[in-house]
């Protein structure tokens, strides 16, 4: 049954813990929260990251993936804080017609936002770029980096701000692909405020480690106190095709600290999507990773979540979630939420269920990593997908990721799907769930990375093009609106461009 149907759940919003999470700064009656798909009826529009938005303005932006026939674009989608489009817009990142959208991050400094992910430029491979666009969406610069090796692929997978007491620079990680796709090897790259390369490193894991990729990052506590170092979430694959899950830690020069990968040796297979520095008094400088276990022999996937020491690579506490009604759930990303009714603190986490079926938040007590309450929450009517999360303050959650559902009957293949809930982690379309959990303690074997320095990039232009489309798969109660009444949807400029 389509979620436009649904009444109210009522007895269905149970807590998701992160009632006790989020603190509830606002009363329950006066949070928002709502089911939102977005995007033109032709294209399959994909959501990957969403922040919530401060400097810009309230509400959020998400970026994603606009893909139409043989044109394929990054796109943003920002949204106010009751669901409705403000402006959307794909872009033609060096005249490509040929790129995608995998992070975004609000800049702290007011001037917009920055993405990252790939861009078919200067040929037929795919390179790393980083995009600032204005709070408006108008473009301001365009960073294209070089390939260790031509005629290999790059992607830019996450993107973070480097910490106040280090100056307004970027960080991203990401990966290259060798040519026959047997190798593939970690990047990390720093950026000035204005696009300027000021680093970029390719990480060789060898023979003994064939495959390294880092698919998220943050900056936590050194040696020195400082909040300079940087933890990566991903993983290895050795010599014989066994995946362990993936922590790197490097100093601020990209240099590598230590590294742990994490699998039970028995053909396992086990990986990192997200990571969050967690910050909670008992934790502080320590930092929690969520992604997946799964057996290749009959598909069955669990959520894996492990926590690590400040400074260095240890291993503090390791779980997985299983899904009763199922054999398929993962999670994608986590954040922290604070817990002020106790000393632990909570993580939020966004979790798909199926290939797709329901996207999920799920709350994780930080000190055991198990369940925080005896109960989660599904999204969606059943082909959505759920890969991104942030805090949205002071009292709800920001999830987004793809809804496979045409609700307007216009044959739409695909839309960003968009979910913000109330303090409980809930809409009033949500779905209980009931994980099962178990401490486990994989192994870790040390990882020794070899950084080899990349030198070339480029500055290129960019030009957007406004889209549009938005909806309900759950709406807002009318009682819980923001503000006055909501905004007219406004596209973003509008440039048209006949890509090269």
């Amino acid at each position: 049954m389509d979620t436009m149907e649904r009444s109210s759940c009522g007895s269905r919003r149970c807590a998701l813990a992160l009632a006790i999470s989020l603190l509830l700064a606002a009363p329950l009656a006066q949070a928002q929260n709502f089911e939102a798909y977005y995007g033109d009826p032709e294209p399959a529009d994909s959501g990957w990251d969403v922040k919530a938005t401060r400097a810009c303005g309230p509400g959020s932006i998400t970026v994603g993936t606009r893909q139409a026939g043989d044109t394929q674009l990054a796109q943003l989608s920002r949204a106010d804080d009751n669901g409705n489009l403000i402006w959307q817009a794909a872009y033609y990142i060096g005249g490509s017609k040929r790129s995608r959208g995998e992070a975004v991050i609000e800049l702290s400094s007011g001037r917009g936002f920055a993405i990252t992910g790939a861009v078919q430029y200067g040929g037929s491979t795919d390179r790393i770029y980083v995009l600032q666009v204005d709070c408006e969406g108008r473009p301001a610069w365009t960073s294209v980096l070089g390939n260790r090796v031509e005629g290999q692929n790059a992607v830019g997978l996450d993107l973070i701000e480097s910490a106040p007491d280090r100056g307004e620079t970027l960080y991203l990680v990401g990966e290259e692909i060798s040519r026959d796709a047997r190798r593939k090897f970690g990047r990390i790259a720093r950026l000035d405020a204005g696009g300027g390369l000021l680093w970029n490193q390719f990480y060789d894991g060898g023979s003994r480690w064939p495959e390294v990729r880092l698919r998220a990052l943050a900056q936590n506590v050194a040696a020195t106190g400082l909040a300079d170092d940087l933890v990566v979430a991903g993983n290895t694959t050795n010599g014989a095709g066994l995946m362990g899950a993936l922590l790197l830690r490097t100093d601020i020069s990209g240099t590598p600290v230590c590294a742990s990968t994490l699998n039970n040796a028995d053909k396992q297979h086990a990986l990192f999507h997200g990571i969050t520095a967690l910050r909670a008094p008992g934790y502080f400088g320590q930092s929690a990773l969520v992604g997946l276990q799964s057996n290749p022999a009959d598909g069955a996937t669990q959520v894996y979540l492990a926590r690590f020491e400040p400074v260095g690579c240890k291993v503090l506490a390791q779980a997985f979630w299983s899904d009763p009604k199922t054999t398929s759930i993962r999670a994608y990303d986590v954040v922290e939420a604070l817990d002020r009714s106790s000393d632990d603190s909570i993580l939020a986490i966004a979790a798909t269920r199926g290939v797709p079926e329901f996207g999920a938040a799920l709350g994780a007590r930080t000190s055991s990593l198990l369940p925080a309450t005896g109960s989660m929450n599904y999204f969606g009517a059943g082909r959505e997908m759920l890969v991104s999360i942030d805090l949205k303050a002071p009292d709800r959650l920001l999830l987004a990721g793809s809804t496979f559902i045409d609700r307007d009957a216009g044959a739409d293949p695909q839309d960003v799907y968009l979910v913000q809930t109330d303090p409980a982690g809930a809409t009033t379309c949500a779905i209980p769930w009931q994980p099962k959990a178990q401490r486990v303690a994989y192994p870790p074997q040390n990882v020794s990375l070899k950084p080899i320095l990349i030198d070339a990039y480029e500055r290129v232009g960019t030009e957007p093009v406004g889209t549009g489309g938005q909806g309900y798969a759950c709406k807002p109660d009318p009682k819980r609106l923001a503000g006055a009444a909501a905004p007219a949807c406004a596209r973003a400029p509008a440039a048209k461009k006949t890509a090269s």
